[in-house]
């Protein structure tokens, strides 16, 4: 599984449906977006810190991207560093 940072990525040279992707380069909901357009079918975000208020903010900066969001037919979560980096380890 590739770990993209940018949000730009090809899902037909990754055979893994559901993305883990690390936070930054982006909007969430824009790393979302280019997610499903290239073909997954969940997204998991990894915050790139472990404080919790960051998830909350999450929320606050999904409001700007509602032009977007609407778009978005995919499910996706965001998680703290710590829990997103055991998902790495485990799955590499």
């Amino acid at each position: 599984m590739d770990f993209i940072t940018d949000g730009l990525f090809d899902a037909k040279d990754d055979m893994t449906p559901i993305g883990l992707l690390d936070s930054g380069g982006c909007t969430q909901v824009q790393k979302a977006m280019n997610a499903q357009n290239a073909g997954l079918k969940a997204v998991v975000l990894i915050e790139d810190a472990n404080d919790p208020m960051a998830l909350r903010d999450a929320k606050i900066h999904a409001a700007e991207d509602a032009a977007l969001g609407y778009k978005l037919t995919i499910p996706y979560m965001k998680v703290l560093a710590d829990d997103g980096n055991k998902l790495k380890d485990y799955l590499l």
